[in-house]
């Protein structure tokens, strides 16, 4: 019976642990889905003259992390009471600091398109690129962490019940 006691308290700490390291790694697919969105944006207004909203309909629907910023996006721009710039900024602050932070300054060149906002895409996607590599190793370092402590917080409660 305490065998199997054990065995319970290790497999809770085991789910809990990876309940944790799901919503840690939120964050890093939210931003690994941005920076492909980007790269569709750029496309989309820069290449193919589209606009947010049809771009939001159509090539960005399909973008599950990032599915709420879009259509925020949308959303907001739907209403007509803010201008693009301002809904763009909007949507961006429900991201996470570190990704709404990056995407702020592309609210101001949307409106005008061609080759600046090309530009200043790119630069966004390699800032997200470098902000995501900085980040899965403080994740990676993070959920050892994290993982050691699941795994002493059970042998102390086996240890006590036993």
């Amino acid at each position: 019976m305490k065998l199997l006691g054990a065995a319970l308290v290790f497999a809770g700490a085991l789910y809990a642990f990876f309940l944790h390291r799901q919503r840690e790694l939120c964050t890093l697919r939210l931003g690994r889905t941005l920076v492909r969105d980007l790269a569709v944006l750029k496309s989309g207004i820069c290449i193919y003259r589209k606009t947010i909203p049809s771009l939001c309909d159509n090539d960005l629907k399909n973008s599950p992390d990032s599915e709420c910023f879009w259509n925020s996006v949308r959303e907001l721009l739907a209403k007509g009471e803010l201008t693009l710039q301002e809904s763009w900024e909007r949507a961006a602050e429900t991201l996470p600091p570190v990704w709404g932070a990056r995407l702020m300054p592309l609210g101001s060149l949307l409106s005008g398109g061609g080759a600046l906002l090309a530009n200043a895409i790119d630069e966004v996607r390699e800032e997200l690129l470098s902000d995501l590599r900085a980040e899965e190793g403080k994740l990676s370092a993070s959920l050892r962490l994290s993982g050691a402590l699941y795994l002493s917080g059970a042998c102390l409660v086996v240890l006590v019940l036993a």
